[in-house]
Formats: structure tokens, C-alpha cells, sequence
């Protein structure tokens, strides 16, 4: 039985956010942060110009949607569940880029998230021996 309340209350809560938004028209700032998207993902893969307006698309409804989840978390008790939302609303986003993007596009995308993890663990390892370094030499002595 709870697992029925909450799945109403999900869809409802889903229903509602999209039924809120405003999807034909991004605020400017919004078309930027669309802007970027495009740009850094033309920059890993080079998208056709009919891809680069499939995106344009896609990324201007998630951005639009991102932000009215957003709103809403800022004045909103259930937190979690509003992340999960975004969270399956950028799931959503990447699988209809994939959509789009050739096999070969997406996998140097692939390669270039491989990199980045990557580099991310290789200076979170350095951080950690810095770290480590801190605690057994003192700064003052």
C-alpha cells in the first residue's frame, strides 16, 4: 500500500512540474547553459547541423524542466525525491542525445567521460596525500 501512495504522489508530483513549465520559450540565461551544452559536446564529437538542432530541442526542454525542479527544491521539504527527479530527467536528457549521435560519436563521448573520471580519481588521489601529508607534518613549528 505505501508503495502505491508513493508512486501517486511521484506521477502527480511529475504531472505537475511538467504541466508548469514554460518549454517554448528559455530564458536567456537558459539559452546560454543550452549554448554551452551544444558547444562542449560539438567540441568532444562534431555534430551535424541537423544534429546540433535535435539537441538544441532536447536541451532547451531539459533546462527548462532542470530549473522548475530546482525552484521547486529550494521551497520544497521532499528533497530527495525531487533530486531523483532531476536525476531521472538527465537520464532522460543523455538517452535521447545518444538517440541522435552516431555509434562513432558516441563512443569517443565515451572515451572522453573515461578520461575524466580518470583525472578526477588521479586528483582526488593527489588531494588525499596532501592530505595525508598535512596531518603528519605541522605547518608551524
Amino acid at each position: 500500500m505505501k508503495k502505491v501512495i508513493i508512486v501517486l504522489m511521484f506521477l502527480s508530483s511529475f504531472c505537475y512540474v511538467f504541466s508548469q513549465q514554460n518549454t517554448t520559450s528559455p530564458t536567456e540565461n537558459q539559452r546560454i547553459r543550452v549554448d554551452k551544452i551544444i558547444e562542449r559536446l560539438d567540441g568532444i564529437v562534431v555534430l551535424k547541423p541537423e544534429q546540433k538542432e535535435k539537441i538544441r530541442q532536447y536541451a532547451n526542454q531539459f533546462v527548462v524542466q532542470r530549473d522548475s525542479l530546482r525552484k521547486q527544491l529550494q521551497s520544497n521539504k521532499q528533497v530527495q525525491k525531487l533530486k531523483q527527479d532531476i536525476q531521472i530527467l538527465r537520464q532522460n536528457f543523455k538517452k535521447q542525445i545518444r538517440d541522435i549521435l552516431t555509434s562513432e560519436q558516441i563512443e569517443r563521448l565515451r572515451e572522453m567521460n573515461k578520461q575524466r573520471r580518470e583525472n578526477r580519481n588521479k586528483n582526488l588521489r593527489q588531494t588525499e596525500k596532501n592530505d595525508a601529508l598535512d596531518k603528519v607534518l605541522p605547518e608551524n613549528e
